[in-house]
């Protein structure tokens, strides 16, 4: 399938949100300012754009010295097939780590063309926007240290890849409420923290290629709220991807190694931002 033609500049949402919320007097630097309103834009719910706003107008100056220098045509052509919502697979897949060999490539080459099953299935034709492979763009792991956050850096030229073009969706009070008791008939707060969890795990999943997946094939695998926040992390290997989804459609995810062996996102831990928030709210009634 052949790439679309870029969308005009102002087009995509976080480039009206930084159109609309530029100051042009801060003393911040462009990369800084821009860095600190993609973070607002993606955290604030509030902040997603009206798709009916669908054209923001922009200036040439702007676009010669804010967005055309942020990001490539290529990663914007991205951006708007994430923007649009239609997406058609439950894994996206971001390579972090690029050495100078040619084994990492066969590898992540063999990883695509593996038959696991039903659900992780990529093909040729779609590879462009849900394969996140290139060196200028997403070489976040330089081998130096163990940093299983250092992906997320991703969120800053690729912000689409939070939302992925939906709406954020809050956490479903009487669904944690209901399966927290279905499974215990006086729940507790570990156990309403679990579903809590479970509930927002509505994001697509990240398939995070670093090298600890090059040296050891087991990717790293992420499950994300609608925002783009972690709510658990773990590790699985390629030929399980198709067993995964299987579980997942079956209700099942709960019960797989790979969400129990997760460790839980920092903002989803007991004493996070998130769980802060939400975890009177599910109690208050319970």
């Amino acid at each position: 399938m052949e790439e679309p033609p870029s969308p005009p500049w102002g087009s995509l949402p976080v480039e009206r949100y930084l159109v609309t919320k530029w100051d042009h007097t801060s003393p911040l630097s462009p990369n800084d300012q821009r860095k600190q309103l993609i973070s607002a834009f993606l955290q604030d719910p509030s902040n997603a754009p009206s798709p009916l706003d669908t054209n923001v107008p922009v200036s040439s100056d702007f676009v010669r010295d804010i967005l055309a220098p942020w990001r490539p045509q290529k990663l914007r052509r991205i951006a708007q097939r994430y923007s649009d919502g239609n997406m058609i697979s439950d894994f996206i897949l971001l390579r972090t780590c690029y050495r100078d060999n040619n084994a990492d490539d066969a590898k992540l080459r063999d990883w695509l063309d593996e038959d696991t099953g039903e659900g992780f299935s990529i093909s040729a034709d779609d590879e462009w926007w849900l394969v996140l492979d290139d060196a200028a763009l997403f070489a976040f792991d330089d081998g130096e240290d163990e940093d299983e956050d250092s992906w997320k850096q991703v969120y800053d030229v690729l912000p689409e890849l939070a939302s992925l073009g939906a709406q954020p969706v809050p956490v479903d009070l009487d669904y944690v409420r209901e399966m927290a008791t279905m499974h215990n008939s006086e729940p507790e707060q570990e156990d309403y923290e679990f579903w809590i969890q479970e509930n927002a795990a509505s994001g697509k999943w990240l398939l995070v290629l670093d090298q600890y997946a090059f040296e050891t094939d087991e990717l790293g695998l992420v499950f994300r709220d609608a925002r783009g926040n972690v709510v658990r992390w773990s590790r699985i290997k390629a030929d399980m991807l198709g067993d995964l989804f299987i579980r997942w459609s079956r209700g099942m995810l709960p019960e797989t190694n790979y969400w129990l062996d997760g460790d839980v996102g920092e903002d989803y831990e007991t004493n996070g931002r998130i769980m802060r928030e939400l975890l009177p709210k599910v109690m208050a009634d319970a």
